[in-house]
């Protein structure tokens, strides 16, 4: 379910179908919350729309999990 929603997520925002990219993305991030690169995608597309506050909540998350992971 993840992947679907995901890779849904990354064609819409290469699309420009950003309200549907935020759906998705937020989606993938609730299912599996530590994926840095779902956070990641979040944050561009929040960035897209003008919310920099969260996109930069959802970049910070992401790079506290590639650290996290970096240390495994």
């Amino acid at each position: 379910m993840f992947k679907a929603i995901y890779n849904r997520g990354k064609n819409r925002l290469a699309l420009d179908n950003i309200e549907g990219a935020l759906g998705d993305f937020d989606r993938a991030v609730s299912l599996k919350p530590e994926h840095p690169k779902a956070h990641e995608y979040f944050g561009d597309a929040l960035m897209r729309v003008g919310k920099e506050e969260e996109a930069a909540l959802q970049w910070a998350i992401a790079e506290q999990l590639r650290e996290k992971n970096s240390k495994n």
